[in-house]
């Protein structure tokens, strides 16, 4: 009876020996997946890119004596001012770097969202889970991607009283002319004064007199896009008669970085248009 309890015991003894064998040759066997002086980085340390930039990609290198099956490391995001999908997002939602057979070379695209605000700078900074290993640990297994804030603020009353300088693009023969734009300000809107007025003034060219003039509304958001909607500009003479009245009807943007707003417009008589011109007026 004692040998059978003895038999037994050691027949399970064996059985636990293999599998706990089993288990190190498999850790054994997964480590050996990658050579010794493996390594993955990322190319460089980080970028700094203006929120206007568009898409920046990042490069990782996979280092080893031997490349000649696929591998994948994936990578994490933080940050604490910067959301993705609001300021950035990675393309194709991709979370790791894959290396197939052969190739040391990945890189993923980060495109950023310009949201027109004035919120400062922000910081992402992308992790490789796996850096460095299995070799020594790796240069570069962070990258920081900074999101440099290009936008600059704005209010309808400064616009207002604003004092400009510019020409529009009248060809030659009519012009370019000097801007006679001014603007002001209501409490509400953004009145402009005097566009298309150089080119319906020309002594050269058109040579109109304006006998009254109208201040225009101009509709400015958040971005910059200027509208104005048709609406009545001036009366003019000629030679002494009276015209029929000018009307205006414009689009144009206002980049308040550079201060600097382009106005396209149609100068409108009849119910037909006289002409359309572009200004281009900075603030001095």
């Amino acid at each position: 009876m004692k040998n059978k309890t003895f038999k037994i015991a050691l027949l399970m003894a064996f059985v636990a020996g293999f599998f706990i064998s089993c288990d190190e040759e498999e850790t054994v066997s997964n480590y050996l997946e990658y050579p010794s002086d493996a390594f993955v980085a990322f190319e460089k340390s980080g970028v700094t890119m203006a929120e206007s930039g568009g898409t920046v990609t990042i490069v990782a290198q996979y280092g080893s004596t031997s490349a000649s099956t696929d591998k994948s490391f994936s990578f994490t995001t933080s940050s604490a001012d910067a959301v993705e999908g609001v300021d950035y997002e990675i393309v194709d939602n991709r979370t790791s770097f894959d290396f197939a057979a052969g190739t040391h070379i990945n890189s993923i695209d980060v495109n950023i969202i310009n949201n027109f605000d004035v919120d400062g700078d922000r910081t992402i900074v992308f992790t490789i889970e796996n850096g460095g290993f299995p070799g020594q640990a790796a240069i570069n297994s962070t990258y920081t991607l900074t999101i440099q804030d290009d936008d600059c603020p704005f209010t309808l009353a400064e616009l207002g009283a604003a004092n400009w300088s510019g020409t529009d693009n009248a060809p030659s023969g009519q012009g370019p002319n000097a801007s006679q734009v001014t603007t002001s300000f209501d409490g509400t809107n953004l009145l402009m004064e005097g566009i298309g007025y150089g080119w319906l003034t020309n002594p050269a060219y058109w040579d109109e007199v304006v006998t009254n003039s109208n201040p225009v509304v101009a509709q400015i958001d958040t971005f910059g896009n200027v509208t104005i909607a048709n609406q009545y500009l001036c009366t003019t003479t000629w030679l002494g008669n009276t015209q029929p009245d000018y009307y205006i009807e414009a689009t144009g943007a206002y980049a308040a970085c550079s201060e600097t707003m382009v106005i396209t417009f149609d100068l409108i008589q009849n119910g037909s248009v006289t002409t359309s011109l572009t200004e281009t007026i900075t603030i001095n």
